[in-house]
C-alpha cells in the first residue's frame, strides 16, 4: 500500500470477504496484511477492525440517515463503504471529513454501481452534519 487511499480500498475489500465468507476478521487481516508498509498496514486494521466492532451501531446511523431505503436493499458494497466512512468520521478525528467522504466516494465509483457515488455522498454529508466534523 502506497497511501491511505490503497489502505481504504483494502479495508473494503477484506471487509466484503468477511461479509461473504463470515472468516474471522484477524484472519483476514493475517492474510491480506502481511508484507505491507507497516504505517499504512496499522491504519488498515484499525479501520477494518473498529467498522466490525462497531457495525450494528453504524447500520443504525445508515438506517437513520437513509429515509426511503431499508438498510437490506442497500447493495451490500454500499453497505461497507458507508460503515467504513461512517467510523472513519466518527472515530479518526485527525481525518478531515472532507477527505474521507471524498474518499468513499471515489471508492464506491470504483467498485460499486453508477449512482452509489451520490447515494454515499447523500449519506455521509448528512452525518457530517450531525457530528458537527469539518
Amino acid at each position: 500500500m502506497k497511501s491511505r487511499r490503497d489502505a481504504r480500498e483494502q479495508a473494503v475489500q477484506m471487509l466484503y470477504a468477511h461479509e461473504m465468507t463470515r472468516i474471522p476478521v484477524g484472519d483476514i487481516l493475517a492474510q491480506h496484511l502481511k508484507d505491507r508498509n507497516k504505517q499504512y498496514r496499522d491504519f488498515t486494521e484499525q479501520l477494518v477492525r473498529q467498522t466490525v466492532r462497531l457495525k450494528e451501531r453504524l447500520d443504525i446511523i445508515i438506517q437513520e440517515k437513509s429515509h426511503r431505503w431499508e438498510i437490506e436493499r442497500i447493495a451490500l458494497l454500499d453497505r461497507i463503504i458507508l460503515r467504513l466512512a461512517i467510523c472513519e468520521l466518527l472515530h479518526f478525528p485527525d481525518i478531515p471529513a472532507k477527505v474521507t467522504i471524498n474518499e468513499a466516494i471515489e471508492i464506491a465509483k470504483k467498485f460499486s454501481t453508477e449512482n452509489s457515488g451520490k447515494f454515499i455522498n447523500g449519506i455521509l454529508d448528512n452525518v457530517k452534519q450531525e457530528v458537527g466534523k469539518e
